[in-house]
């Protein structure tokens, strides 16, 4: 009985040490390191991509990383500065459009991962301060 009891002793001091140590002991390979080389899933959900806009807009959407944490997200207007959105999963970013001009513009945002991968997406609006002529026919 005494010599059971050496045995299973031993056994559990093994299984402990193996439990504790961070290589295989068996090949003395380590496991793989896990390497995130994917920039976050960046969508834009409003505005919608083509709408005619005109006063303050809102621009908000979503950042998802199944690898890393989003850290940051950038908006960018034309080719103007990036500048940061509130938020990182779900984001947001106000601008008056009485600042742009009435043509097309392009709507840039990127959202960086603790990696340091980025991802982008891109929508253009319009911006249309004009008010609209209403003709009625009474005839």
């Amino acid at each position: 009985m005494k010599r059971q009891q050496i045995i299973i002793t031993t056994l559990l001091i093994f299984l402990t040490m193996i439990s504790s140590c961070s290589e295989n002991l068996f090949f003395g390979i380590e496991a793989p390191e896990v390497v995130d080389e994917n920039g976050p899933n960046v969508t834009i959900i409003n505005p919608e991509d083509g709408q005619i806009l005109s006063g303050q807009i809102i621009i908000n959407g979503t950042a998802v990383d199944t690898d890393s944490s989003v850290t940051n997200v950038k908006v960018q207007i034309d080719n103007g500065e990036w500048n940061d959105a509130s938020g990182t999963t779900n984001w947001r970013y106000t601008i008056n459009t009485t600042i742009l001009s009435e043509s097309t513009h392009q709507i840039h945002v990127k959202a960086q991962d603790s990696a340091g991968n980025i991802g982008a997406d891109s929508i253009s609006i319009i911006v249309d301060r004009s008010v609209p002529n209403i003709m009625l026919d009474m005839d």
